[in-house]
């Protein structure tokens, strides 16, 4: 970011496209959503490794490609493109997320439901509430937002696990956290209760661990739900890339997978590692840094 402009960088820091947008995201299969306008009232498009517009600048929203398809919106309906700009299939959708695991879940009628690459309904919309595709489960809700329960389907939207639960997260190294009684445990695949609900808050698993709340304190838990990490943290999030998110003393900083604090706390907000690199905000400049918390590129408007 320069000059509140976005533009892409190497690992290094070396520009690779200059900042002449008005919002940017990471690229994704070779393709990186771009907008001119801005968030609200600019359109979006696609660019490519080298900076040049590879789809034309037409969308009022846009997500990251997926499989070789992306979601995206014109007026009130979403559908999907393929890497050339050009619809994918017929199908239009009131809500439509990217594919995982092969399928997207998408909403009609107010209702979500699931399709394949094709644009084939795998899973007609009878769901009041879905989460995406994770290790061939995937949450639904039935009975009605916000009362209703929640269970997994697989991907032929068979119910594997009842709707018994109040929430539901998604899969993530063969466990999932659920809600009982206002407290949140951990199932696994099957839908066996592995880890009692004795957390107020739970992240997923990532790296063999998982982030969790009790007494006003986050720490880390391992598979069986004894602590790897005693709760000692304000705020804490899942493991990327060999490091997690802490919140201590109204600072952002960095944990190593040993439990030793490799990036103290000194920022106001911080994104995860994703290729090798960390977004971090401090006093509203943005900047990034490595896993080292060597500053990669310095803090800028």
């Amino acid at each position: 970011i320069q000059n509140q402009k976005y533009g892409f960088f190497d690992r290094s820091g070396n520009i690779v496209v200059e900042p002449v947008f008005d919002e940017a995201w990471t690229s994704s299969e070779g393709l990186a959503p771009v907008n001119i306008g801005g968030y609200e009232a600019g359109k979006w498009s696609y660019i490519d490794t080298t900076g040049m517009v590879a789809i034309y600048f037409q969308f009022d929203e846009v997500q990251d490609f997926s499989q070789g398809r992306a979601p995206v919106r014109i007026g009130g309906q979403w559908y999907f493109i393929n890497s050339n700009g050009i619809a994918a299939f017929d199908g239009l959708f009131e809500q439509a997320d990217k594919h995982h695991e092969g399928l997207a879940r998408i909403a009609r009628n107010g209702k979500w439901g699931f399709i394949d690459l094709e644009g084939r309904f795998v899973v007609d919309p009878i769901f009041d509430n879905a989460f995406n595709l994770s290790e061939n489960r995937a949450a639904v809700q039935l009975g009605g937002s916000p009362e209703g329960r929640w269970g997994y389907i697989d991907r032929k939207g068979h119910l594997v696990i009842e709707a018994v639960y109040d929430g539901a997260g998604q899969f993530s190294e063969g466990r999932a956290a659920v809600w009982i009684r206002g407290k949140q445990g951990f199932i696994d695949s099957s839908g066996l209760l592995v880890i009692n609900p004795n957390f107020d808050n739970a992240g997923e698993f990532s790296a063999g661990m998982a982030p969790v709340q009790t007494e006003g304190s986050w720490g880390y838990i391992d598979k069986h739900g004894a602590f790897a990490i005693e709760p000692q943290f304000e705020g804490a999030d899942k493991f990327s890339e060999g490091r997690a998110a802490i919140w201590m003393k109204n600072k952002w900083g960095y944990l190593g997978l040993d439990s030793t604090i490799v990036i103290p706390p000194q920022f106001d907000a911080v994104y995860r590692f994703d290729r090798g690199l960390a977004r971090v905000i401090v006093r509203g400049l943005t900047g990034y840094i490595d896993p080292d918390g060597k500053i990669v590129w310095p803090l800028s408007e």
